[in-house]
């Protein structure tokens, strides 16, 4: 009751007085494990950490004490504590017991050496489901150890089982949803989120799938009524605010919309993104003097590259190509370091047929953040498409770089196979049709896949 009040002091002593009279050790474990979580909640870690220290002297052989000194930050960054911990607790239980190796799986999965443990991890997991096949905690571990490695469907398939077995977990539906949005398979996803909403379950996480869902749908009235009741309880959040100004914009109910970006202008004159929706505003509104002068302003307070990004794309929009191609310029001497930059200018050239500067731009983008999934695509496409037989396999040569990174990534697998089938050759077209069919199978959605597919049958 003090706890639900925020009377964490009074709180705290009543327990800790408690502490010092119960003998018993289930009971002296109990309370202690509650206090400990008071500790997580109220985010005094520190302190969290100081006293489990104290209840395991007092409880050497409680598993559960060691279990909890386990959660702690401190403990998993201390690898050497970490598996003293593991291993008193397998001493307790034995060979045989559930609890070590969960454990032992979970250090190996949260430390920096998980790629070389990743095996282990796996088999630690497959034993404990095997002897308990309702063992949901390490059927989570183990799908989030699938996707860490980059196996997205045998994850998927793992986090469903758990789904199937628990289906109002929330511990199970968020970390389901999430890897479902990302193997773009939205309409899966979406089935679970209205099944979550139909039982009225509610994560802060659920809400915003909820809104990118009528998003991507198209909608806006609905995805505006999830934003006004985030507004209700939270009036003053800017993320929100702007969102919800966006869709009005998107409505056309361009006065709403300039209401809400003025008010978040009053409480955030510097912001970026702000000025970027309030210039979308006034070019929808064919505004296109006070677009320019969003710009300028921003552009006098920031003076970096972002704001030069910004007027040059409001020129790019109102087809005024060479004053975008000179803010551009300013915008990669700014900051000739900025990833950011240089990618913007690379694709305004090639949004307007400048192959050549989009692939030197990309190139430069590349030499600075070499395993950026999003610019290698880029830089792929653009080397695949150019007619000069070296760019061509300069691009096969990232592109087999970029698939070796990301295997199960249906967008780079679609490249692959687009480039296989520009060979000609008979194996190289059998070898695209196998990789085609696998991406349908593996991304549905993904509808270039299945007209290639057709046109080669």
């Amino acid at each position: 009751l003090l706890a639900a009040k925020d009377k964490t002091q009074e709180c705290e002593k009543i327990m800790k007085d408690a502490l010092t009279r119960i003998e018993q050790p289930a009971a002296k474990r109990e309370l202690g494990l509650l206090l400990a979580g008071f500790y997580n909640r109220w985010n005094e870690q520190e302190k969290r950490y100081q006293f489990l220290n104290s209840l395991i002297l007092d409880l050497p052989d409680d598993i559960l004490v060691q279990r909890g000194l386990l959660r702690c930050e401190k403990v998993i960054k201390d690898s050497d504590r970490a598996q003293q911990l593991v291993n008193k607790i397998k001493s307790i239980e034995g060979d045989e017991g559930w609890q070590w190796r969960y454990e032992q799986a979970r250090i190996w999965f949260a430390q920096g050496n998980f790629k070389n443990r990743y095996p282990q991890i796996i088999s630690l997991l497959k034993e404990n489901l095997l002897a308990n096949p309702n063992d949901q905690t390490s059927r989570m571990l183990f799908a989030a150890a699938y996707e860490r490695a980059g196996e997205l469907q045998l994850a998927i398939s793992t986090y469903r089982e758990a789904y199937n077995r628990s289906p109002q977990d929330l511990r199970i539906i968020v970390p389901t949803i999430a890897a479902l949005y990302k193997a773009n398979e939205s309409d899966r996803a979406d089935e679970i989120l209205q099944r979550a909403a139909g039982e009225k379950l509610f994560h802060p996480e659920l809400k915003k799938w909820e809104l990118q869902s009528y998003l991507r749908r198209g909608k806006l009235g609905s995805a505006s009524d999830i934003l006004e009741d985030l507004l209700t309880d939270d009036p003053n959040n800017l993320t929100v605010l702007l969102s919800l100004a966006r869709i009005k914009m998107w409505q056309n109910k361009f006065a709403e919309a300039g209401e809400l970006l003025g008010k978040l202008k009053i409480q955030d004159p510097n912001s970026l993104q702000v000025a970027v929706a309030q210039v979308e505003l006034n070019v929808r509104q064919g505004k296109s003097d006070e677009a320019i002068q969003i710009c300028d302003e921003i552009i006098n307070k920031l003076n970096n590259a972002s704001a030069y990004i910004l007027r040059a794309r409001t020129y790019a929009m109102l087809k005024q190509t060479d004053k975008a191609i000179e803010d551009f310029e300013h915008a990669t001497t700014t900051e000739p370091n900025s990833v950011e930059a240089w990618v913007a200018r690379s694709d305004f050239y090639r949004s307007v047929g400048r192959l050549d500067e989009a692939i030197a731009d990309i190139q430069q983008a590349l030499s600075m953040a070499s395993d950026n999934v999003r610019n290698q695509k880029r830089a792929i496409s653009l080397y695949l498409a150019s007619s000069n037989p070296d760019r061509v396999q300069q691009g096969k040569t990232i592109l087999d770089k970029a698939l070796t990174a990301n295997p199960e990534d249906g967008e780079l697998r679609l490249y692959k196979a687009r480039s296989l089938l520009a060979e000609g050759t008979a194996p190289a077209i059998e070898n695209a049709v196998r990789i085609l069919q696998k991406i349908t199978e593996d991304h549905p959605k993904i509808s270039q896949a299945w007209v290639l597919l057709g046109e080669l049958s």
